[in-house]
């Protein structure tokens, strides 16, 4: 548990970096879409480097915490904030993109199945508990400004890492002795295992993950919702999540019903957003508190799904195969770059229905794949 929660304080940064940007520091939206941007493109590059070059998990991950601190200093600069805040940030998500790939693999390296889903359950709570801080932080930004308490978070994080870190982490795969009765069956991979993962990273940004961490307060304040409301909304919703995720770890249900459940619930909520937002005769009001509800909805729905998706991924290979998993990374943070760079310009300049068709588009077409090649006879209880 100890191992969960050293390695949650390098991979959850992936999370609170891509929603801490105070766009009222900018004069401009491209930059602030262009300083939003810098994390996972810093991310993407980090996981292309994976994808080439093998390396050792612990000494990557010591690697991650030392740039944290690094990036963390750059970005809270007082001077050329444009040119500081995009570097700064680069470098901590070039750290957190390489960190979210090691850190799942040393879990299923020395973590045994049964207990995977407490594990697990660490990084979720991690990722909610990050947007939560990355959100509230603007509700104290008179006292301490965002980009310093962003700034001192993430270096609080490295630090941490560095000192609780295990002496060693495992070279082998954990295993398990399995149960003649089937209580603990073996995990079965799809029959297109790179495709399957490949699906999974995408349909994990078209869903809106990318857009609800960074792009949350902006839609709220779109449809009319004043400053500090949006804000709060901004705050509530990542504390919404912790719901689903603490349920799920006390029912049982196989892991196949939670993705494909979660996804298709997920789905179904993207489509009433969309007919909502195109909808021209709902009142302004009415228009504003459904949007916002709905977009509640879709940030809980998306949650579990998500993050157990994180553990099958890794089960698609034999051990901890960190090259096919930045691949795979590195789709999703190419496209979480691109959702970046073009949202808030795309919503500014032709509305909501129009900027988030083409997520809604490519959720259904990722969903008709996954639905095909999606592991079978997974009996699994949860798994996050």
């Amino acid at each position: 548990m100890r191992l969960a929660l050293v390695l949650a304080l390098v991979s959850s940064l992936q999370i609170f970096q891509q929603s801490s940007v105070d766009p009222d520091q900018f004069d401009t939206i491209w930059k602030v879409s262009l300083v939003t941007a810098a994390f996972p493109i810093g991310k993407f590059i980090a996981t292309c480097f994976l994808s080439f070059h093998h390396v050792k998990l612990h000494d990557e991950l010591d690697r991650c915490a030392r740039l944290l601190l690094l990036g963390a200093i750059i970005s809270a600069l007082p001077f050329f904030r444009a040119i500081f805040s995009f570097s700064g940030r680069f470098i901590m998500g070039y750290s957190a993109g390489s960190g979210f790939v090691c850190a799942p693999a040393v879990l299923r390296l020395a973590v045994p199945e049964s207990m995977r889903p407490a594990n697990f359950l660490f990084l979720a709570a991690a990722f909610s508990m990050g947007t939560f801080l990355a959100n509230s932080m603007f509700l104290i930004s008179d006292i301490i400004p965002a980009s310093w308490f962003s700034a001192g978070l993430t270096a609080a994080a490295g630090i941490f890492y560095l000192l609780l870190r295990p002496d060693e982490y495992p070279v082998e795969e954990m295993t398990e002795t399995v149960s003649i009765d089937g209580d603990t069956p073996e995990p079965t991979k799809s029959s297109h295992p790179v495709l399957f993962v490949f699906i999974l990273m995408v349909i994990n940004v078209s869903i809106g993950v990318p857009l609800m961490q960074t792009y949350s307060t902006l839609i709220f304040k779109y449809y009319g919702m004043a400053a500090t409301s949006a804000t709060l909304f901004s705050v509530l919703y990542p504390i919404l999540q912790f719901i689903p995720v603490i349920i799920s770890t006390r029912i049982n249900v196989s892991r196949k019903t939670l993705v494909l459940g979660g996804y298709f619930l997920a789905i179904k909520i993207q489509f009433f957003l969309l007919l909502t937002a195109a909808y021209p005769y709902l009142p302004e009001k009415h228009k504003m508190v459904a949007m916002a509800v709905l977009l509640i909805a879709l940030s809980i729905s998306f949650i579990i799904p998500c993050n157990t998706a994180l553990c099958i991924l890794f089960e698609q290979f034999d051990g901890a195969n960190v090259k096919t998993a930045s691949q795979s990374r590195c789709v999703m943070w190419f496209l979480a770059s691109v959702s970046t760079l073009t949202f808030s310009k795309t919503l500014d300049s032709y509305g909501f229905t129009i900027a988030f068709f083409p997520y809604f588009l490519i959720s259904v077409v990722s969903y008709a794949v996954m639905l095909h090649i999606f592991p079978s006879k997974t009996p699994f209880s949860i798994q996050l």
